[in-house]
């Protein structure tokens, strides 16, 4: 017999990751999905989204309420927890199970004047020195004088949403361990099926490749920082090529000013990720340089293609990388012999290795929630039958 499949209603964000994820659930024999968006105005002209046909634009709180109290899906699955979110929680009924998809802004960033749910020091100094150059206009200085005045509202606020999330799918594993330190924060770990796998025929890259650094234009990449390294240490006929087609524009301009040699190429036009994937595959070295979790997905499709990755020791994403076995290096501790030697096929097969047991992790945790949803989904039936 077939088993009955769970509906889920995703609240998503505008962001080019939406088309491919929910390909990815709708090719899922476990689910049927619905999508919903909350907007400002309702003639919403999406930025990243291709497939709108697939949304339900909600505009204003009562089309918000209503749609929340519809019997059409099971789960509300969060793509993204941002602020604006918070006060809606209070409207999903009590019997609906919700899952969190950690971004990285929802739990990294200061929003609305409350520190981020994990703090950790995000920018090195030269970035520092622009993004505090930044932080004094009047527009800001006021916004945060208001948010001072709400703080305690707005506290409670998230702290009573975050407490309604039953599941949350973190994109490293130590977020979820940090998270569960705080008191409103009980959801259980989740994953949706991992289609991330390394490719076993993966092949040693050339000693003068490319060096791709960073993934675009936002100040968490820490461009200059990471740069200075990296220009030391390269060889004198390697490329640095920097993505720089979406983020923060007054940034990028900032940015550029400061991007005086010759051997670095800049990728200004967002391109397609088939494109995007063959430039990366033209490169034998990856340089990340964002402390908080971020561009998880470049850094493991380069890993899977035999890239040399270099991150900053204290970055969430080395520190994880380091505790599931792979082999990563620091950009602290590069060096001349660092930039022209990459991964060996010892490394390269350390890193599928380390792969596959976390893709097995993961699906073991997906597969084991999915049943339990199962469970409390038809005992919830049972009792309303009952009634």
């Amino acid at each position: 017999m077939n088993k009955k499949k769970i509906k889920v209603l995703h609240l998503v964000s505008d962001d080019k990751f939406f088309d491919g994820v929910i390909r990815h659930w709708e090719n899922d024999e476990d689910f049927t999905n619905k999508s919903i968006f909350i907007s400002k105005r309702k003639n919403y002209s999406f930025r990243f989204i291709r497939s709108i046909e697939k949304i339900e634009n909600l505009w204003n709180k009562r089309m918000i309420k209503e749609r929340f109290n519809e019997k059409d899906y099971d789960v509300l699955f969060i793509h993204s927890f941002r602020a604006v979110y918070w006060n809606y929680m209070k409207y999903i009924p009590k019997d609906r199970i919700v899952i969190w998809w950690i971004w990285g802004h929802d739990i990294y960033n200061h929003t609305r004047g409350l520190a981020p749910l994990i703090e950790v020091n995000l920018y090195k100094p030269e970035t520092k020195k622009y993004k505090d150059s930044t932080n004094h206009s009047i527009a800001q200085i006021i916004r945060n004088m208001i948010w001072r005045i709400l703080r305690v509202l707005l506290i409670k606020e998230r702290n009573y949403a975050i407490n309604r999330v039953d599941y949350c799918q973190p994109v490293v594993k130590d977020e979820y361990t940090i998270l569960q330190q705080l008191p409103f924060f009980k959801a259980k770990e989740f994953y949706y099926k991992d289609s991330n796998r390394l490719f076993e025929n993966t092949p040693t890259k050339n000693p003068c490749g490319n060096i791709l650094l960073g993934n675009s234009s936002t100040l968490t990449n820490n461009h200059v920082d990471a740069l200075n390294y990296v220009l030391k240490c390269k060889q004198k006929n390697q490329k640095v090529i920097m993505p720089l087609s979406y983020g923060d524009m007054k940034y990028k301009k900032w940015l550029k000013e400061r991007l005086n040699d010759s051997s670095i190429e800049v990728l200004e036009d967002f391109i397609p990720k088939d494109e995007y994937f063959k430039l990366v595959d033209s490169c034998s070295y990856e340089v990340i340089g964002t402390i908080r979790q971020q561009a998880m997905g470049n850094i493991q499709y380069a890993l899977s293609k035999g890239v040399k990755v270099f991150l900053y020791k204290d970055s969430i994403a080395y520190i994880n990388y380091k505790k599931l076995g792979y082999v990563v290096f620091a950009i602290e501790e590069m060096t001349l012999e660092s930039l022209s030697t990459p991964l060996s096929k010892k490394e390269i097969e350390q890193n599928i290795q380390a792969s596959q047991k976390e893709v097995a992790r993961r699906e073991s945790i997906h597969q084991r929630c999915v049943n339990e949803i199962r469970e409390i989904i038809a005992s919830r039936n049972y009792d309303d039958h009952r009634m």
